[in-house]
């Protein structure tokens, strides 16, 4: 929609794509007209752009900053979210259907060195796609080790029945999706090649990146591994598992029958019912290793000493909620 009509706080003025949002308080809002009269949201790719515009007066508030970058700001503050970096997996291909075939790849991904070395430490290792804040999550459930010698054992032993492992390979990321996201690409896709995937990287700008995320089913001879975050602001797992691990999910490359049955039963249920069986649900899926998952992310804001504001689990930047002293 270019011209939305509502109730919100907020009244759009104009949107350039690509560039810039304008919008001007909704003085009738219900809960009140915000404190902040016109706010204009700027679109800058790069890190280092958005702290330079904090620390020139441009900009009050910058996102998704590099934790070096953010150092240089005025004030800033890492927060956790609810976004967990993630690779997903084409598994109708003809290597990626073996298991050995994904659990070498798990083992070939050396997640905690991206972590503190390319991620500066933002965030915790995740052995699944929600975080401990989501009801369902499996405490029981360990991130996937390194072991890169058994990642050689696992493939030799899928080459010598017959396996493709040596097919060609894609790592698909959307251009600028998290801080330092084409360097972690590049490592992961180094550390699986080393012990004998093929695989290369692939950026695309965001309409391509969807567009191709929710090609399904994913197509057999195509080799996509989707390097991407996941964010569960419901704070319940069946929004992940329908959108990621159901035959017919959104978003999901996978399609174990009973996964399917297993959710049909979990999401009608309440109260630890419901709790216990999502964990069950986890642990299928952990096992069969139909998506790696690998940080729960924490994000860096950049903001001036003018501004006053927390952040939110869910990453959003509700500007009602923000104060700015003149």
């Amino acid at each position: 929609p270019t011209k939305p009509i509502g109730t919100g706080p907020y009244k759009l003025v104009e949107w350039v794509k690509g560039q810039y949002i304008k919008m001007t308080a909704n003085d009738t809002y219900w809960g009140g007209a915000p404190k902040i009269k016109d706010v204009v949201f700027n679109f800058r790719k790069e890190s280092a752009v958005r702290v330079a515009m904090i620390q020139t007066g441009e900009a009050e508030l910058a996102r998704l900053v590099n934790p070096e970058d953010c150092k240089k700001a005025p004030a800033c503050i890492s927060a956790p979210s609810a976004e967990t970096l993630f690779l997903r997996i084409d598994t109708p291909h003809a290597a990626l259907k073996d298991l050995r075939v994904r659990k070498a790849m798990a083992a070939a991904i050396d997640t905690p060195s991206i972590l503190s070395q390319i991620l500066a430490g933002e965030g915790i290792l995740a052995a699944q796609l929600v975080n401990p804040i989501v009801n369902g999550h499996n405490p029981a459930l360990k991130p996937y080790a390194f072991n890169p010698d058994e990642a050689k054992k696992l493939l030799d032993e899928a080459k010598a029945a017959g396996v493709p492992t040596n097919s060609p390979l894609e790592v698909i990321l959307r251009a600028g999706r998290f801080a330092r996201a084409e360097e972690a690409t590049e490592a992961l896709s180094n550390m699986i090649n080393k012990v004998g995937f093929n695989s290369k990287v692939k950026i695309m700008d965001v309409a391509q990146e969807r567009a191709y995320g929710q090609v399904r089913p994913a197509p057999p001879e195509r080799g996509g591994l989707l390097f991407r975050y996941h964010g569960n602001e419901i704070g319940d797992s069946s929004a992940s598992i329908s959108s990621y691990y159901r035959c017919d999910g959104t978003l999901s490359t996978y399609c174990n029958p009973k996964v399917d049955e297993m959710d049909n039963k979990a999401r009608v249920l309440t109260g630890p019912e419901r709790t216990k069986a999502y964990q069950e649900i986890w642990k299928v899926v952990y096992d069969d290793v139909a998506v790696i998952p690998m940080v729960h992310v924490g994000i860096s804001y950049a903001f001036s000493k003018k501004l006053t504001w927390n952040p939110r689990i869910d990453g959003f930047i509700l500007v009602k909620d923000v104060t700015l002293a003149k």
